[in-house]
């Protein structure tokens, strides 16, 4: 039996780059059942990018995890989905311009 969960839709919403590296945001819907939204895309010095997951802050000020992958391997298959999906996105981008420059969503490169 294949423990991996399969993942069947991502989206990505590209975001004008933030000073620590965020460049987007993304959901992941996995099996056509459950929806993880709100996931920060960060881009790394070494081009490649990173997931941050949503956090609640409790009145005491304890930080909680909302959710979060439970394994290595999760945060992987999740993190790939997202490149592939700005890959996409960066696929059908090229060539349009807007004020007169090419937009591609960055990397980190």
């Amino acid at each position: 039996m294949n423990t991996q969960p399969i993942i069947t839709e991502t989206t990505f919403l590209p975001l004008r780059v933030s000073e620590k590296g965020l460049i987007g945001i993304s959901s992941l819907l996995f099996d056509n059942r459950l929806c993880l939204n709100s996931i920060s895309v960060y881009s790394t010095r070494g081009g490649d990018i990173r997931l941050l997951f949503p956090i609640s802050i409790l009145k005491n000020g304890k930080q909680v995890n909302v959710y979060h992958p439970v394994n290595r391997e999760t945060y992987e298959s999740m993190r790939l989905a997202v490149l592939g999906k700005i890959e996409e996105l960066n696929e059908k981008s090229k060539g349009t311009f807007q004020n007169g420059t090419v937009r591609n969503i960055p990397t980190g490169n």
